[in-house]
């Protein structure tokens, strides 16, 4: 009688890695939210909408700080000319008023708090807290000014430090409605301190702040100088694009087990893209 040769699987053959779990969960999350309804203004589009928005709060979900800034150390200044550290921001907003001239404005708190990894150094905290207006146009009622006095208080591996004042940021557009980063979203601006600003697909609206501004220790020495700044306020993904992305990521893998299943993913680790350091002269 013949024998029925049996032939073993290989242990990884016998389950996902947990690279493709995570994929698969980040994946089933996208597809849930397709179901959810489409974004909406909260105030705005139209004529007025600053005076008629309520109090409330926005939390921006994709928004970095770029810091165009110089550390301080013994050895010498060491200057960063894009430092970019990425995180949600929260605005608090009150209820509308009227100024001294007659225009109707909504006050704003705003709060961040960010980090990154210097290499070399080690790591930086970013907290920004401060307060600002969306002020309506005295020439047309739908569209108003932002902007925000925010102060920079920085952390550097312990040791605390802040900035000597306010640093004065300014929307680089006027504004149509709230939140900032969904749409419709207002029309890019002529100008802006940000290279990527016209690029509605991942930029929805730009603070710029102009330097310097020095960066004090808890002795009041000059620590770092911030030559400038921008917070930049990226669109949130509407739901049919989140969909489209999870059924390509679910797609893809399904296709990726059924052909490669049994072959040993390559060794590797994912780095952080970090800005290159360079020496001031």
């Amino acid at each position: 009688m013949p024998r029925t040769r049996q032939i073993a699987q290989p242990d990884r053959c016998r389950g996902l890695t947990p690279g493709m779990l995570l994929l698969m969960s980040v994946a089933c999350l996208m597809l849930a939210g397709a179901g959810q309804p489409a974004l909406a203004l909260q105030c705005g589009p139209g004529a007025g909408w600053v005076a008629q928005c309520p109090a409330g709060v926005d939390r921006l979900l994709q928004t970095s700080s770029i810091l165009d800034v110089s550390l301080l150390t013994p050895q010498g200044p060491l200057h960063f000319p894009h430092l970019t550290l990425s995180g949600p921001t929260e605005i608090h907003r009150g209820r509308p008023a009227v100024d001294s001239n007659g225009h109707a404005f909504i006050p704003m708190t705003l709060e961040r708090h960010l980090a990154v990894t210097i290499p070399g150094l080690g790591s930086l905290t970013l907290a920004n807290t401060g307060s600002g207006r969306i002020i309506e146009q005295q020439d047309d009622a739908a569209l108003a000014e932002s902007f925000f006095d925010l102060f920079l208080d920085l952390n550097l591996n312990g040791r605390a430090l802040h900035s000597a004042h306010s640093v004065h940021a300014e929307a680089d557009r006027l504004l149509i409605g709230l939140p900032v980063d969904t749409p419709p979203f207002s029309p890019p601006p002529i100008q802006s301190c940000d290279p990527e600003a016209s690029n509605t697909a991942r930029v929805a609206l730009v603070f710029c702040a102009q330097g310097p501004v020095d960066i004090l220790d808890a002795s009041g020495n000059t620590a770092a100088i911030v030559h400038s700044a921008r917070l930049v306020v990226h669109p949130v993904p509407e739901p049919s694009t989140l969909y489209m992305f999870g059924t390509v990521l679910v797609g893809g893998m399904a296709l990726g087990l059924r052909r490669k299943r049994c072959t040993p993913a390559p060794a590797g680790r994912l780095e952080r893209s970090m800005p290159i350091c360079t020496v001031a002269r």
